[in-house]
C-alpha cells in the first residue's frame, strides 16, 4: 500500500503552519488549512510525478505548491517521503 511519511522536519513545518494560521486566522481555518495539504500529500501519493522535479537545488527532490507553501518531497518504492513544507517567501536553497 502507497502512503505518505513524513520527515522530523516536515512535522515541524507542519505544527509551525498550524499555530501561525490559528493565531492569524482562527482554529476553524487552521484545520481546514491543515486538511488542505494533507490532501495534497495523498494526492502526490497517487500521482508521485506532479511536482516539479528541481534536482538543481537537491538531487532527487520534487516540488508541488499548494497556496502560500511549497511540500518538497521524495518519490520512494512504497510512497512519497515529505521533506519539508515551506511557505513561499522562504530562502528555498538555504533551508533545504
Amino acid at each position: 500500500m502507497r502512503e505518505y511519511r513524513l520527515s522530523e522536519l516536515a512535522d515541524q513545518d507542519l505544527h509551525d503552519i498550524y499555530v501561525y494560521t490559528y493565531r492569524q486566522f482562527g482554529e476553524k481555518q487552521a484545520d481546514l488549512y491543515l486538511s488542505e495539504l494533507e490532501t495534497c500529500f495523498l494526492r502526490l501519493v497517487g500521482h508521485p510525478n506532479l511536482g516539479r522535479d528541481i534536482g538543481y537545488i537537491r538531487d532527487g527532490y520534487l516540488r508541488f505548491e499548494h497556496q502560500h507553501h511549497s511540500v518538497f518531497y521524495q518519490i520512494e518504492s512504497d510512497g512519497v517521503y515529505i521533506v519539508r513544507v515551506l511557505h513561499s517567501t522562504r530562502d528555498i536553497e538555504a533551508v533545504l
